[in-house]
């Protein structure tokens, strides 16, 4: 009796325990084992009756205990209580598993503000936001806020984080400028020559097929072009038409990603588990890439002559975190671009009126194609700005932790600890922003759209200290990318194709899903 009085008061303390310290998911199973054990032997020291079924026992009161407790206090004692939102994002954040694994959190999350308001609760401790001003107090540069527990997953691994995953201000202060050089425009005159030679092949390729599915090419493209600059590897997947395992292996590893962004506790148990095979290819060809560019030294300047510091004072990074770097300038730069371009090409050819504009902006520009020549076309740059409006690659919000004192959104004060986030999605499809929101219309940006536009409402590379740090070299293919291609080609949609269900079809695994666009090229 005695035993399981002990079972139930253990629950309780664990519960009142984590209130101040929240074991990670590794810690808890640890814990657990190690209690179990202790159990054990004390009850084979004490009686001789079989041990298992004691043990089962003892842990199912610990459990329904634990989690009475849990469940009686964050739904009605919880200091995010008065918040509204789903009565099980009370509970668990487990309720946004199925609509990740269908990848449809972005437009559940614009459903929830539609129903609950601009502050809605999305989880035990977690709040999405729909305003404008908070857009700067979450992301913009002084902000006090930090990252959240997701970024302890996929993204650090031990001691070692890419610079994605590093958290603390100072650190990432430091590693961002050496990104930074390599995201400079004296780089992106560098990197242009290389985009340029791959982008040559990408015509001539699609040339000769006439009718492709353009974002499928696109995605060929843009991952070619992001191993070379990183790895001094291409994929050669624009030349030879073949998908590179590499590619297929990161889009697994990023719908593994989207669950762990609804479940960032489970990040320690993960990293913990012995990988698939698919992880372990994906690690093994990232540091083989990664040894053969290091090899090279400082034989051109790529990327990676930036990330190595070949040119830099100051700390170095270690050989793990440059594999992680690398990792994620591949993953940002290739996925995100090539989502973005595809989807642009789809507005404009569903739109061939502004498809024939951007045209005549192109071919006025005669021979001088380059990236710095391309940023001063007005219109190319409004539609890649409403297309990224529309379609931002990276459509959920980025985790935040406000500081424990707590501060003031949309409005609310907001308890301190309280995670918090504002997505792409929601706040640059909302009315309150953007006249006819839902619609392609380039013109807004050169002052002859509907009204509103609020411009502090497009946030596709967020902002801030944490802001897309590889937002230069996006903007770039994305300018030289679509002038060429519209330059070369007229271009309208394959038969067969369904334009009308194209934006149901791009689901959302942290990043968008390459979409399909399938089309027929008219070479000019």
């Amino acid at each position: 009796m005695i035993s399981y009085i002990s079972a139930i008061v253990a629950g309780l303390l664990t519960h009142l325990g984590a209130q101040y310290y929240e074991p990670t998911a590794l810690q808890a199973v640890c814990w657990g084992t190690l209690a179990n054990t202790v159990l054990g032997l004390r009850f084979w020291l004490l009686y001789t009756q079989s041990i298992v079924p004691f043990l089962l026992l003892l842990n199912a009161i610990y459990l329904i205990t634990l989690y009475t407790s849990i469940f009686i206090y964050r739904t009605f004692f919880h200091r995010l209580r008065a918040f509204p939102g789903p009565f099980w994002a009370r509970v668990s954040k487990l309720w946004t598993c199925e609509i990740h694994l269908r990848g449809d959190y972005h437009r559940e999350t614009v459903r929830l503000h539609q129903k609950y308001g601009d502050i809605v609760r999305v989880a035990p401790n977690e709040l999405d936001i729909n305003d404008v001003e908070a857009i700067k107090l979450i992301y913009g540069s002084g902000s006090k806020l930090y990252k959240g527990p997701w970024y302890d997953g996929p993204s650090a691994t031990g001691e070692a984080r890419s610079i994605q995953g590093t958290k603390d201000h100072g650190k990432h202060r430091l590693r961002r400028k050496t990104w930074a050089q390599g995201n400079s425009g004296a780089a992106m005159i560098e990197f242009e020559p290389l985009m340029v030679q791959h982008l040559n092949v990408f015509i001539e390729q699609i040339r000769a097929r006439k009718e492709v599915d353009i974002a499928h090419w696109y995605n060929f493209l843009s991952f070619d072009i992001m191993g070379d600059l990183t790895f001094g590897v291409p994929f050669d997947m624009v030349k030879t038409g073949q998908t590179h395992h590499f590619m297929d292996t990161i889009h697994k590893f990023m719908k593994a990603v989207s669950i762990l962004s609804a479940i960032p506790w489970l990040n320690s148990l993960a990293n913990a588990l012995p990988t698939d095979s698919a992880v372990k290819d994906l690690e093994k060809f990232s540091r083989d890439c990664f040894q053969n560019r290091k090899a090279k030294g400082s034989s051109r300047k790529d990327l990676f002559y930036y990330l190595l510091g070949e040119d830099q004072d100051g700390t170095k990074l270690t050989e793990l975190e440059l594999i992680m770097d690398s990792r994620t300038a591949i993953v940002g730069g290739s996925d995100t671009t090539s989502i973005a371009l595809g989807c642009l090409i789809y507005y404009l050819v569903a739109h061939q009126d502004k498809y024939k504009r951007l045209q005549a902006e192109v071919l006025a520009q005669g021979e001088q194609m380059d990236n710095n020549s391309l940023g001063n076309l007005p219109y190319l740059g409004a539609v890649i700005n409403e297309a990224l409006r529309l379609m931002p690659p990276v459509p959920q919000g980025l985790q935040r932790v406000v500081p424990p004192e707590g501060m003031q959104l949309a409005g609310k004060f907001i308890p301190g600890n309280t995670l918090v986030s504002v997505s792409p999605w929601t706040v640059q499809r909302d009315p309150r922003n953007w006249g006819r929101p839902d619609e392609f219309i380039p013109e807004r940006w050169l002052g002859e759209g509907p009204e509103p536009c609020i411009k502090d409402a497009w946030i596709p590379f967020s902002i801030g200290a944490y802001g897309c740090v590889g937002k230069p070299l996006a903007m770039m293919e994305l300018r030289v990318i679509t002038a060429t291609v519209v330059k070369n080609f007229d271009i309208s949609f394959a038969k067969g194709f369904d334009a009308a269900a194209f934006e149901a079809s791009v689901t959302n695994d942290f990043t968008m899903t390459p979409p399909r666009v399938e089309v027929v090229l008219s070479p000019r």
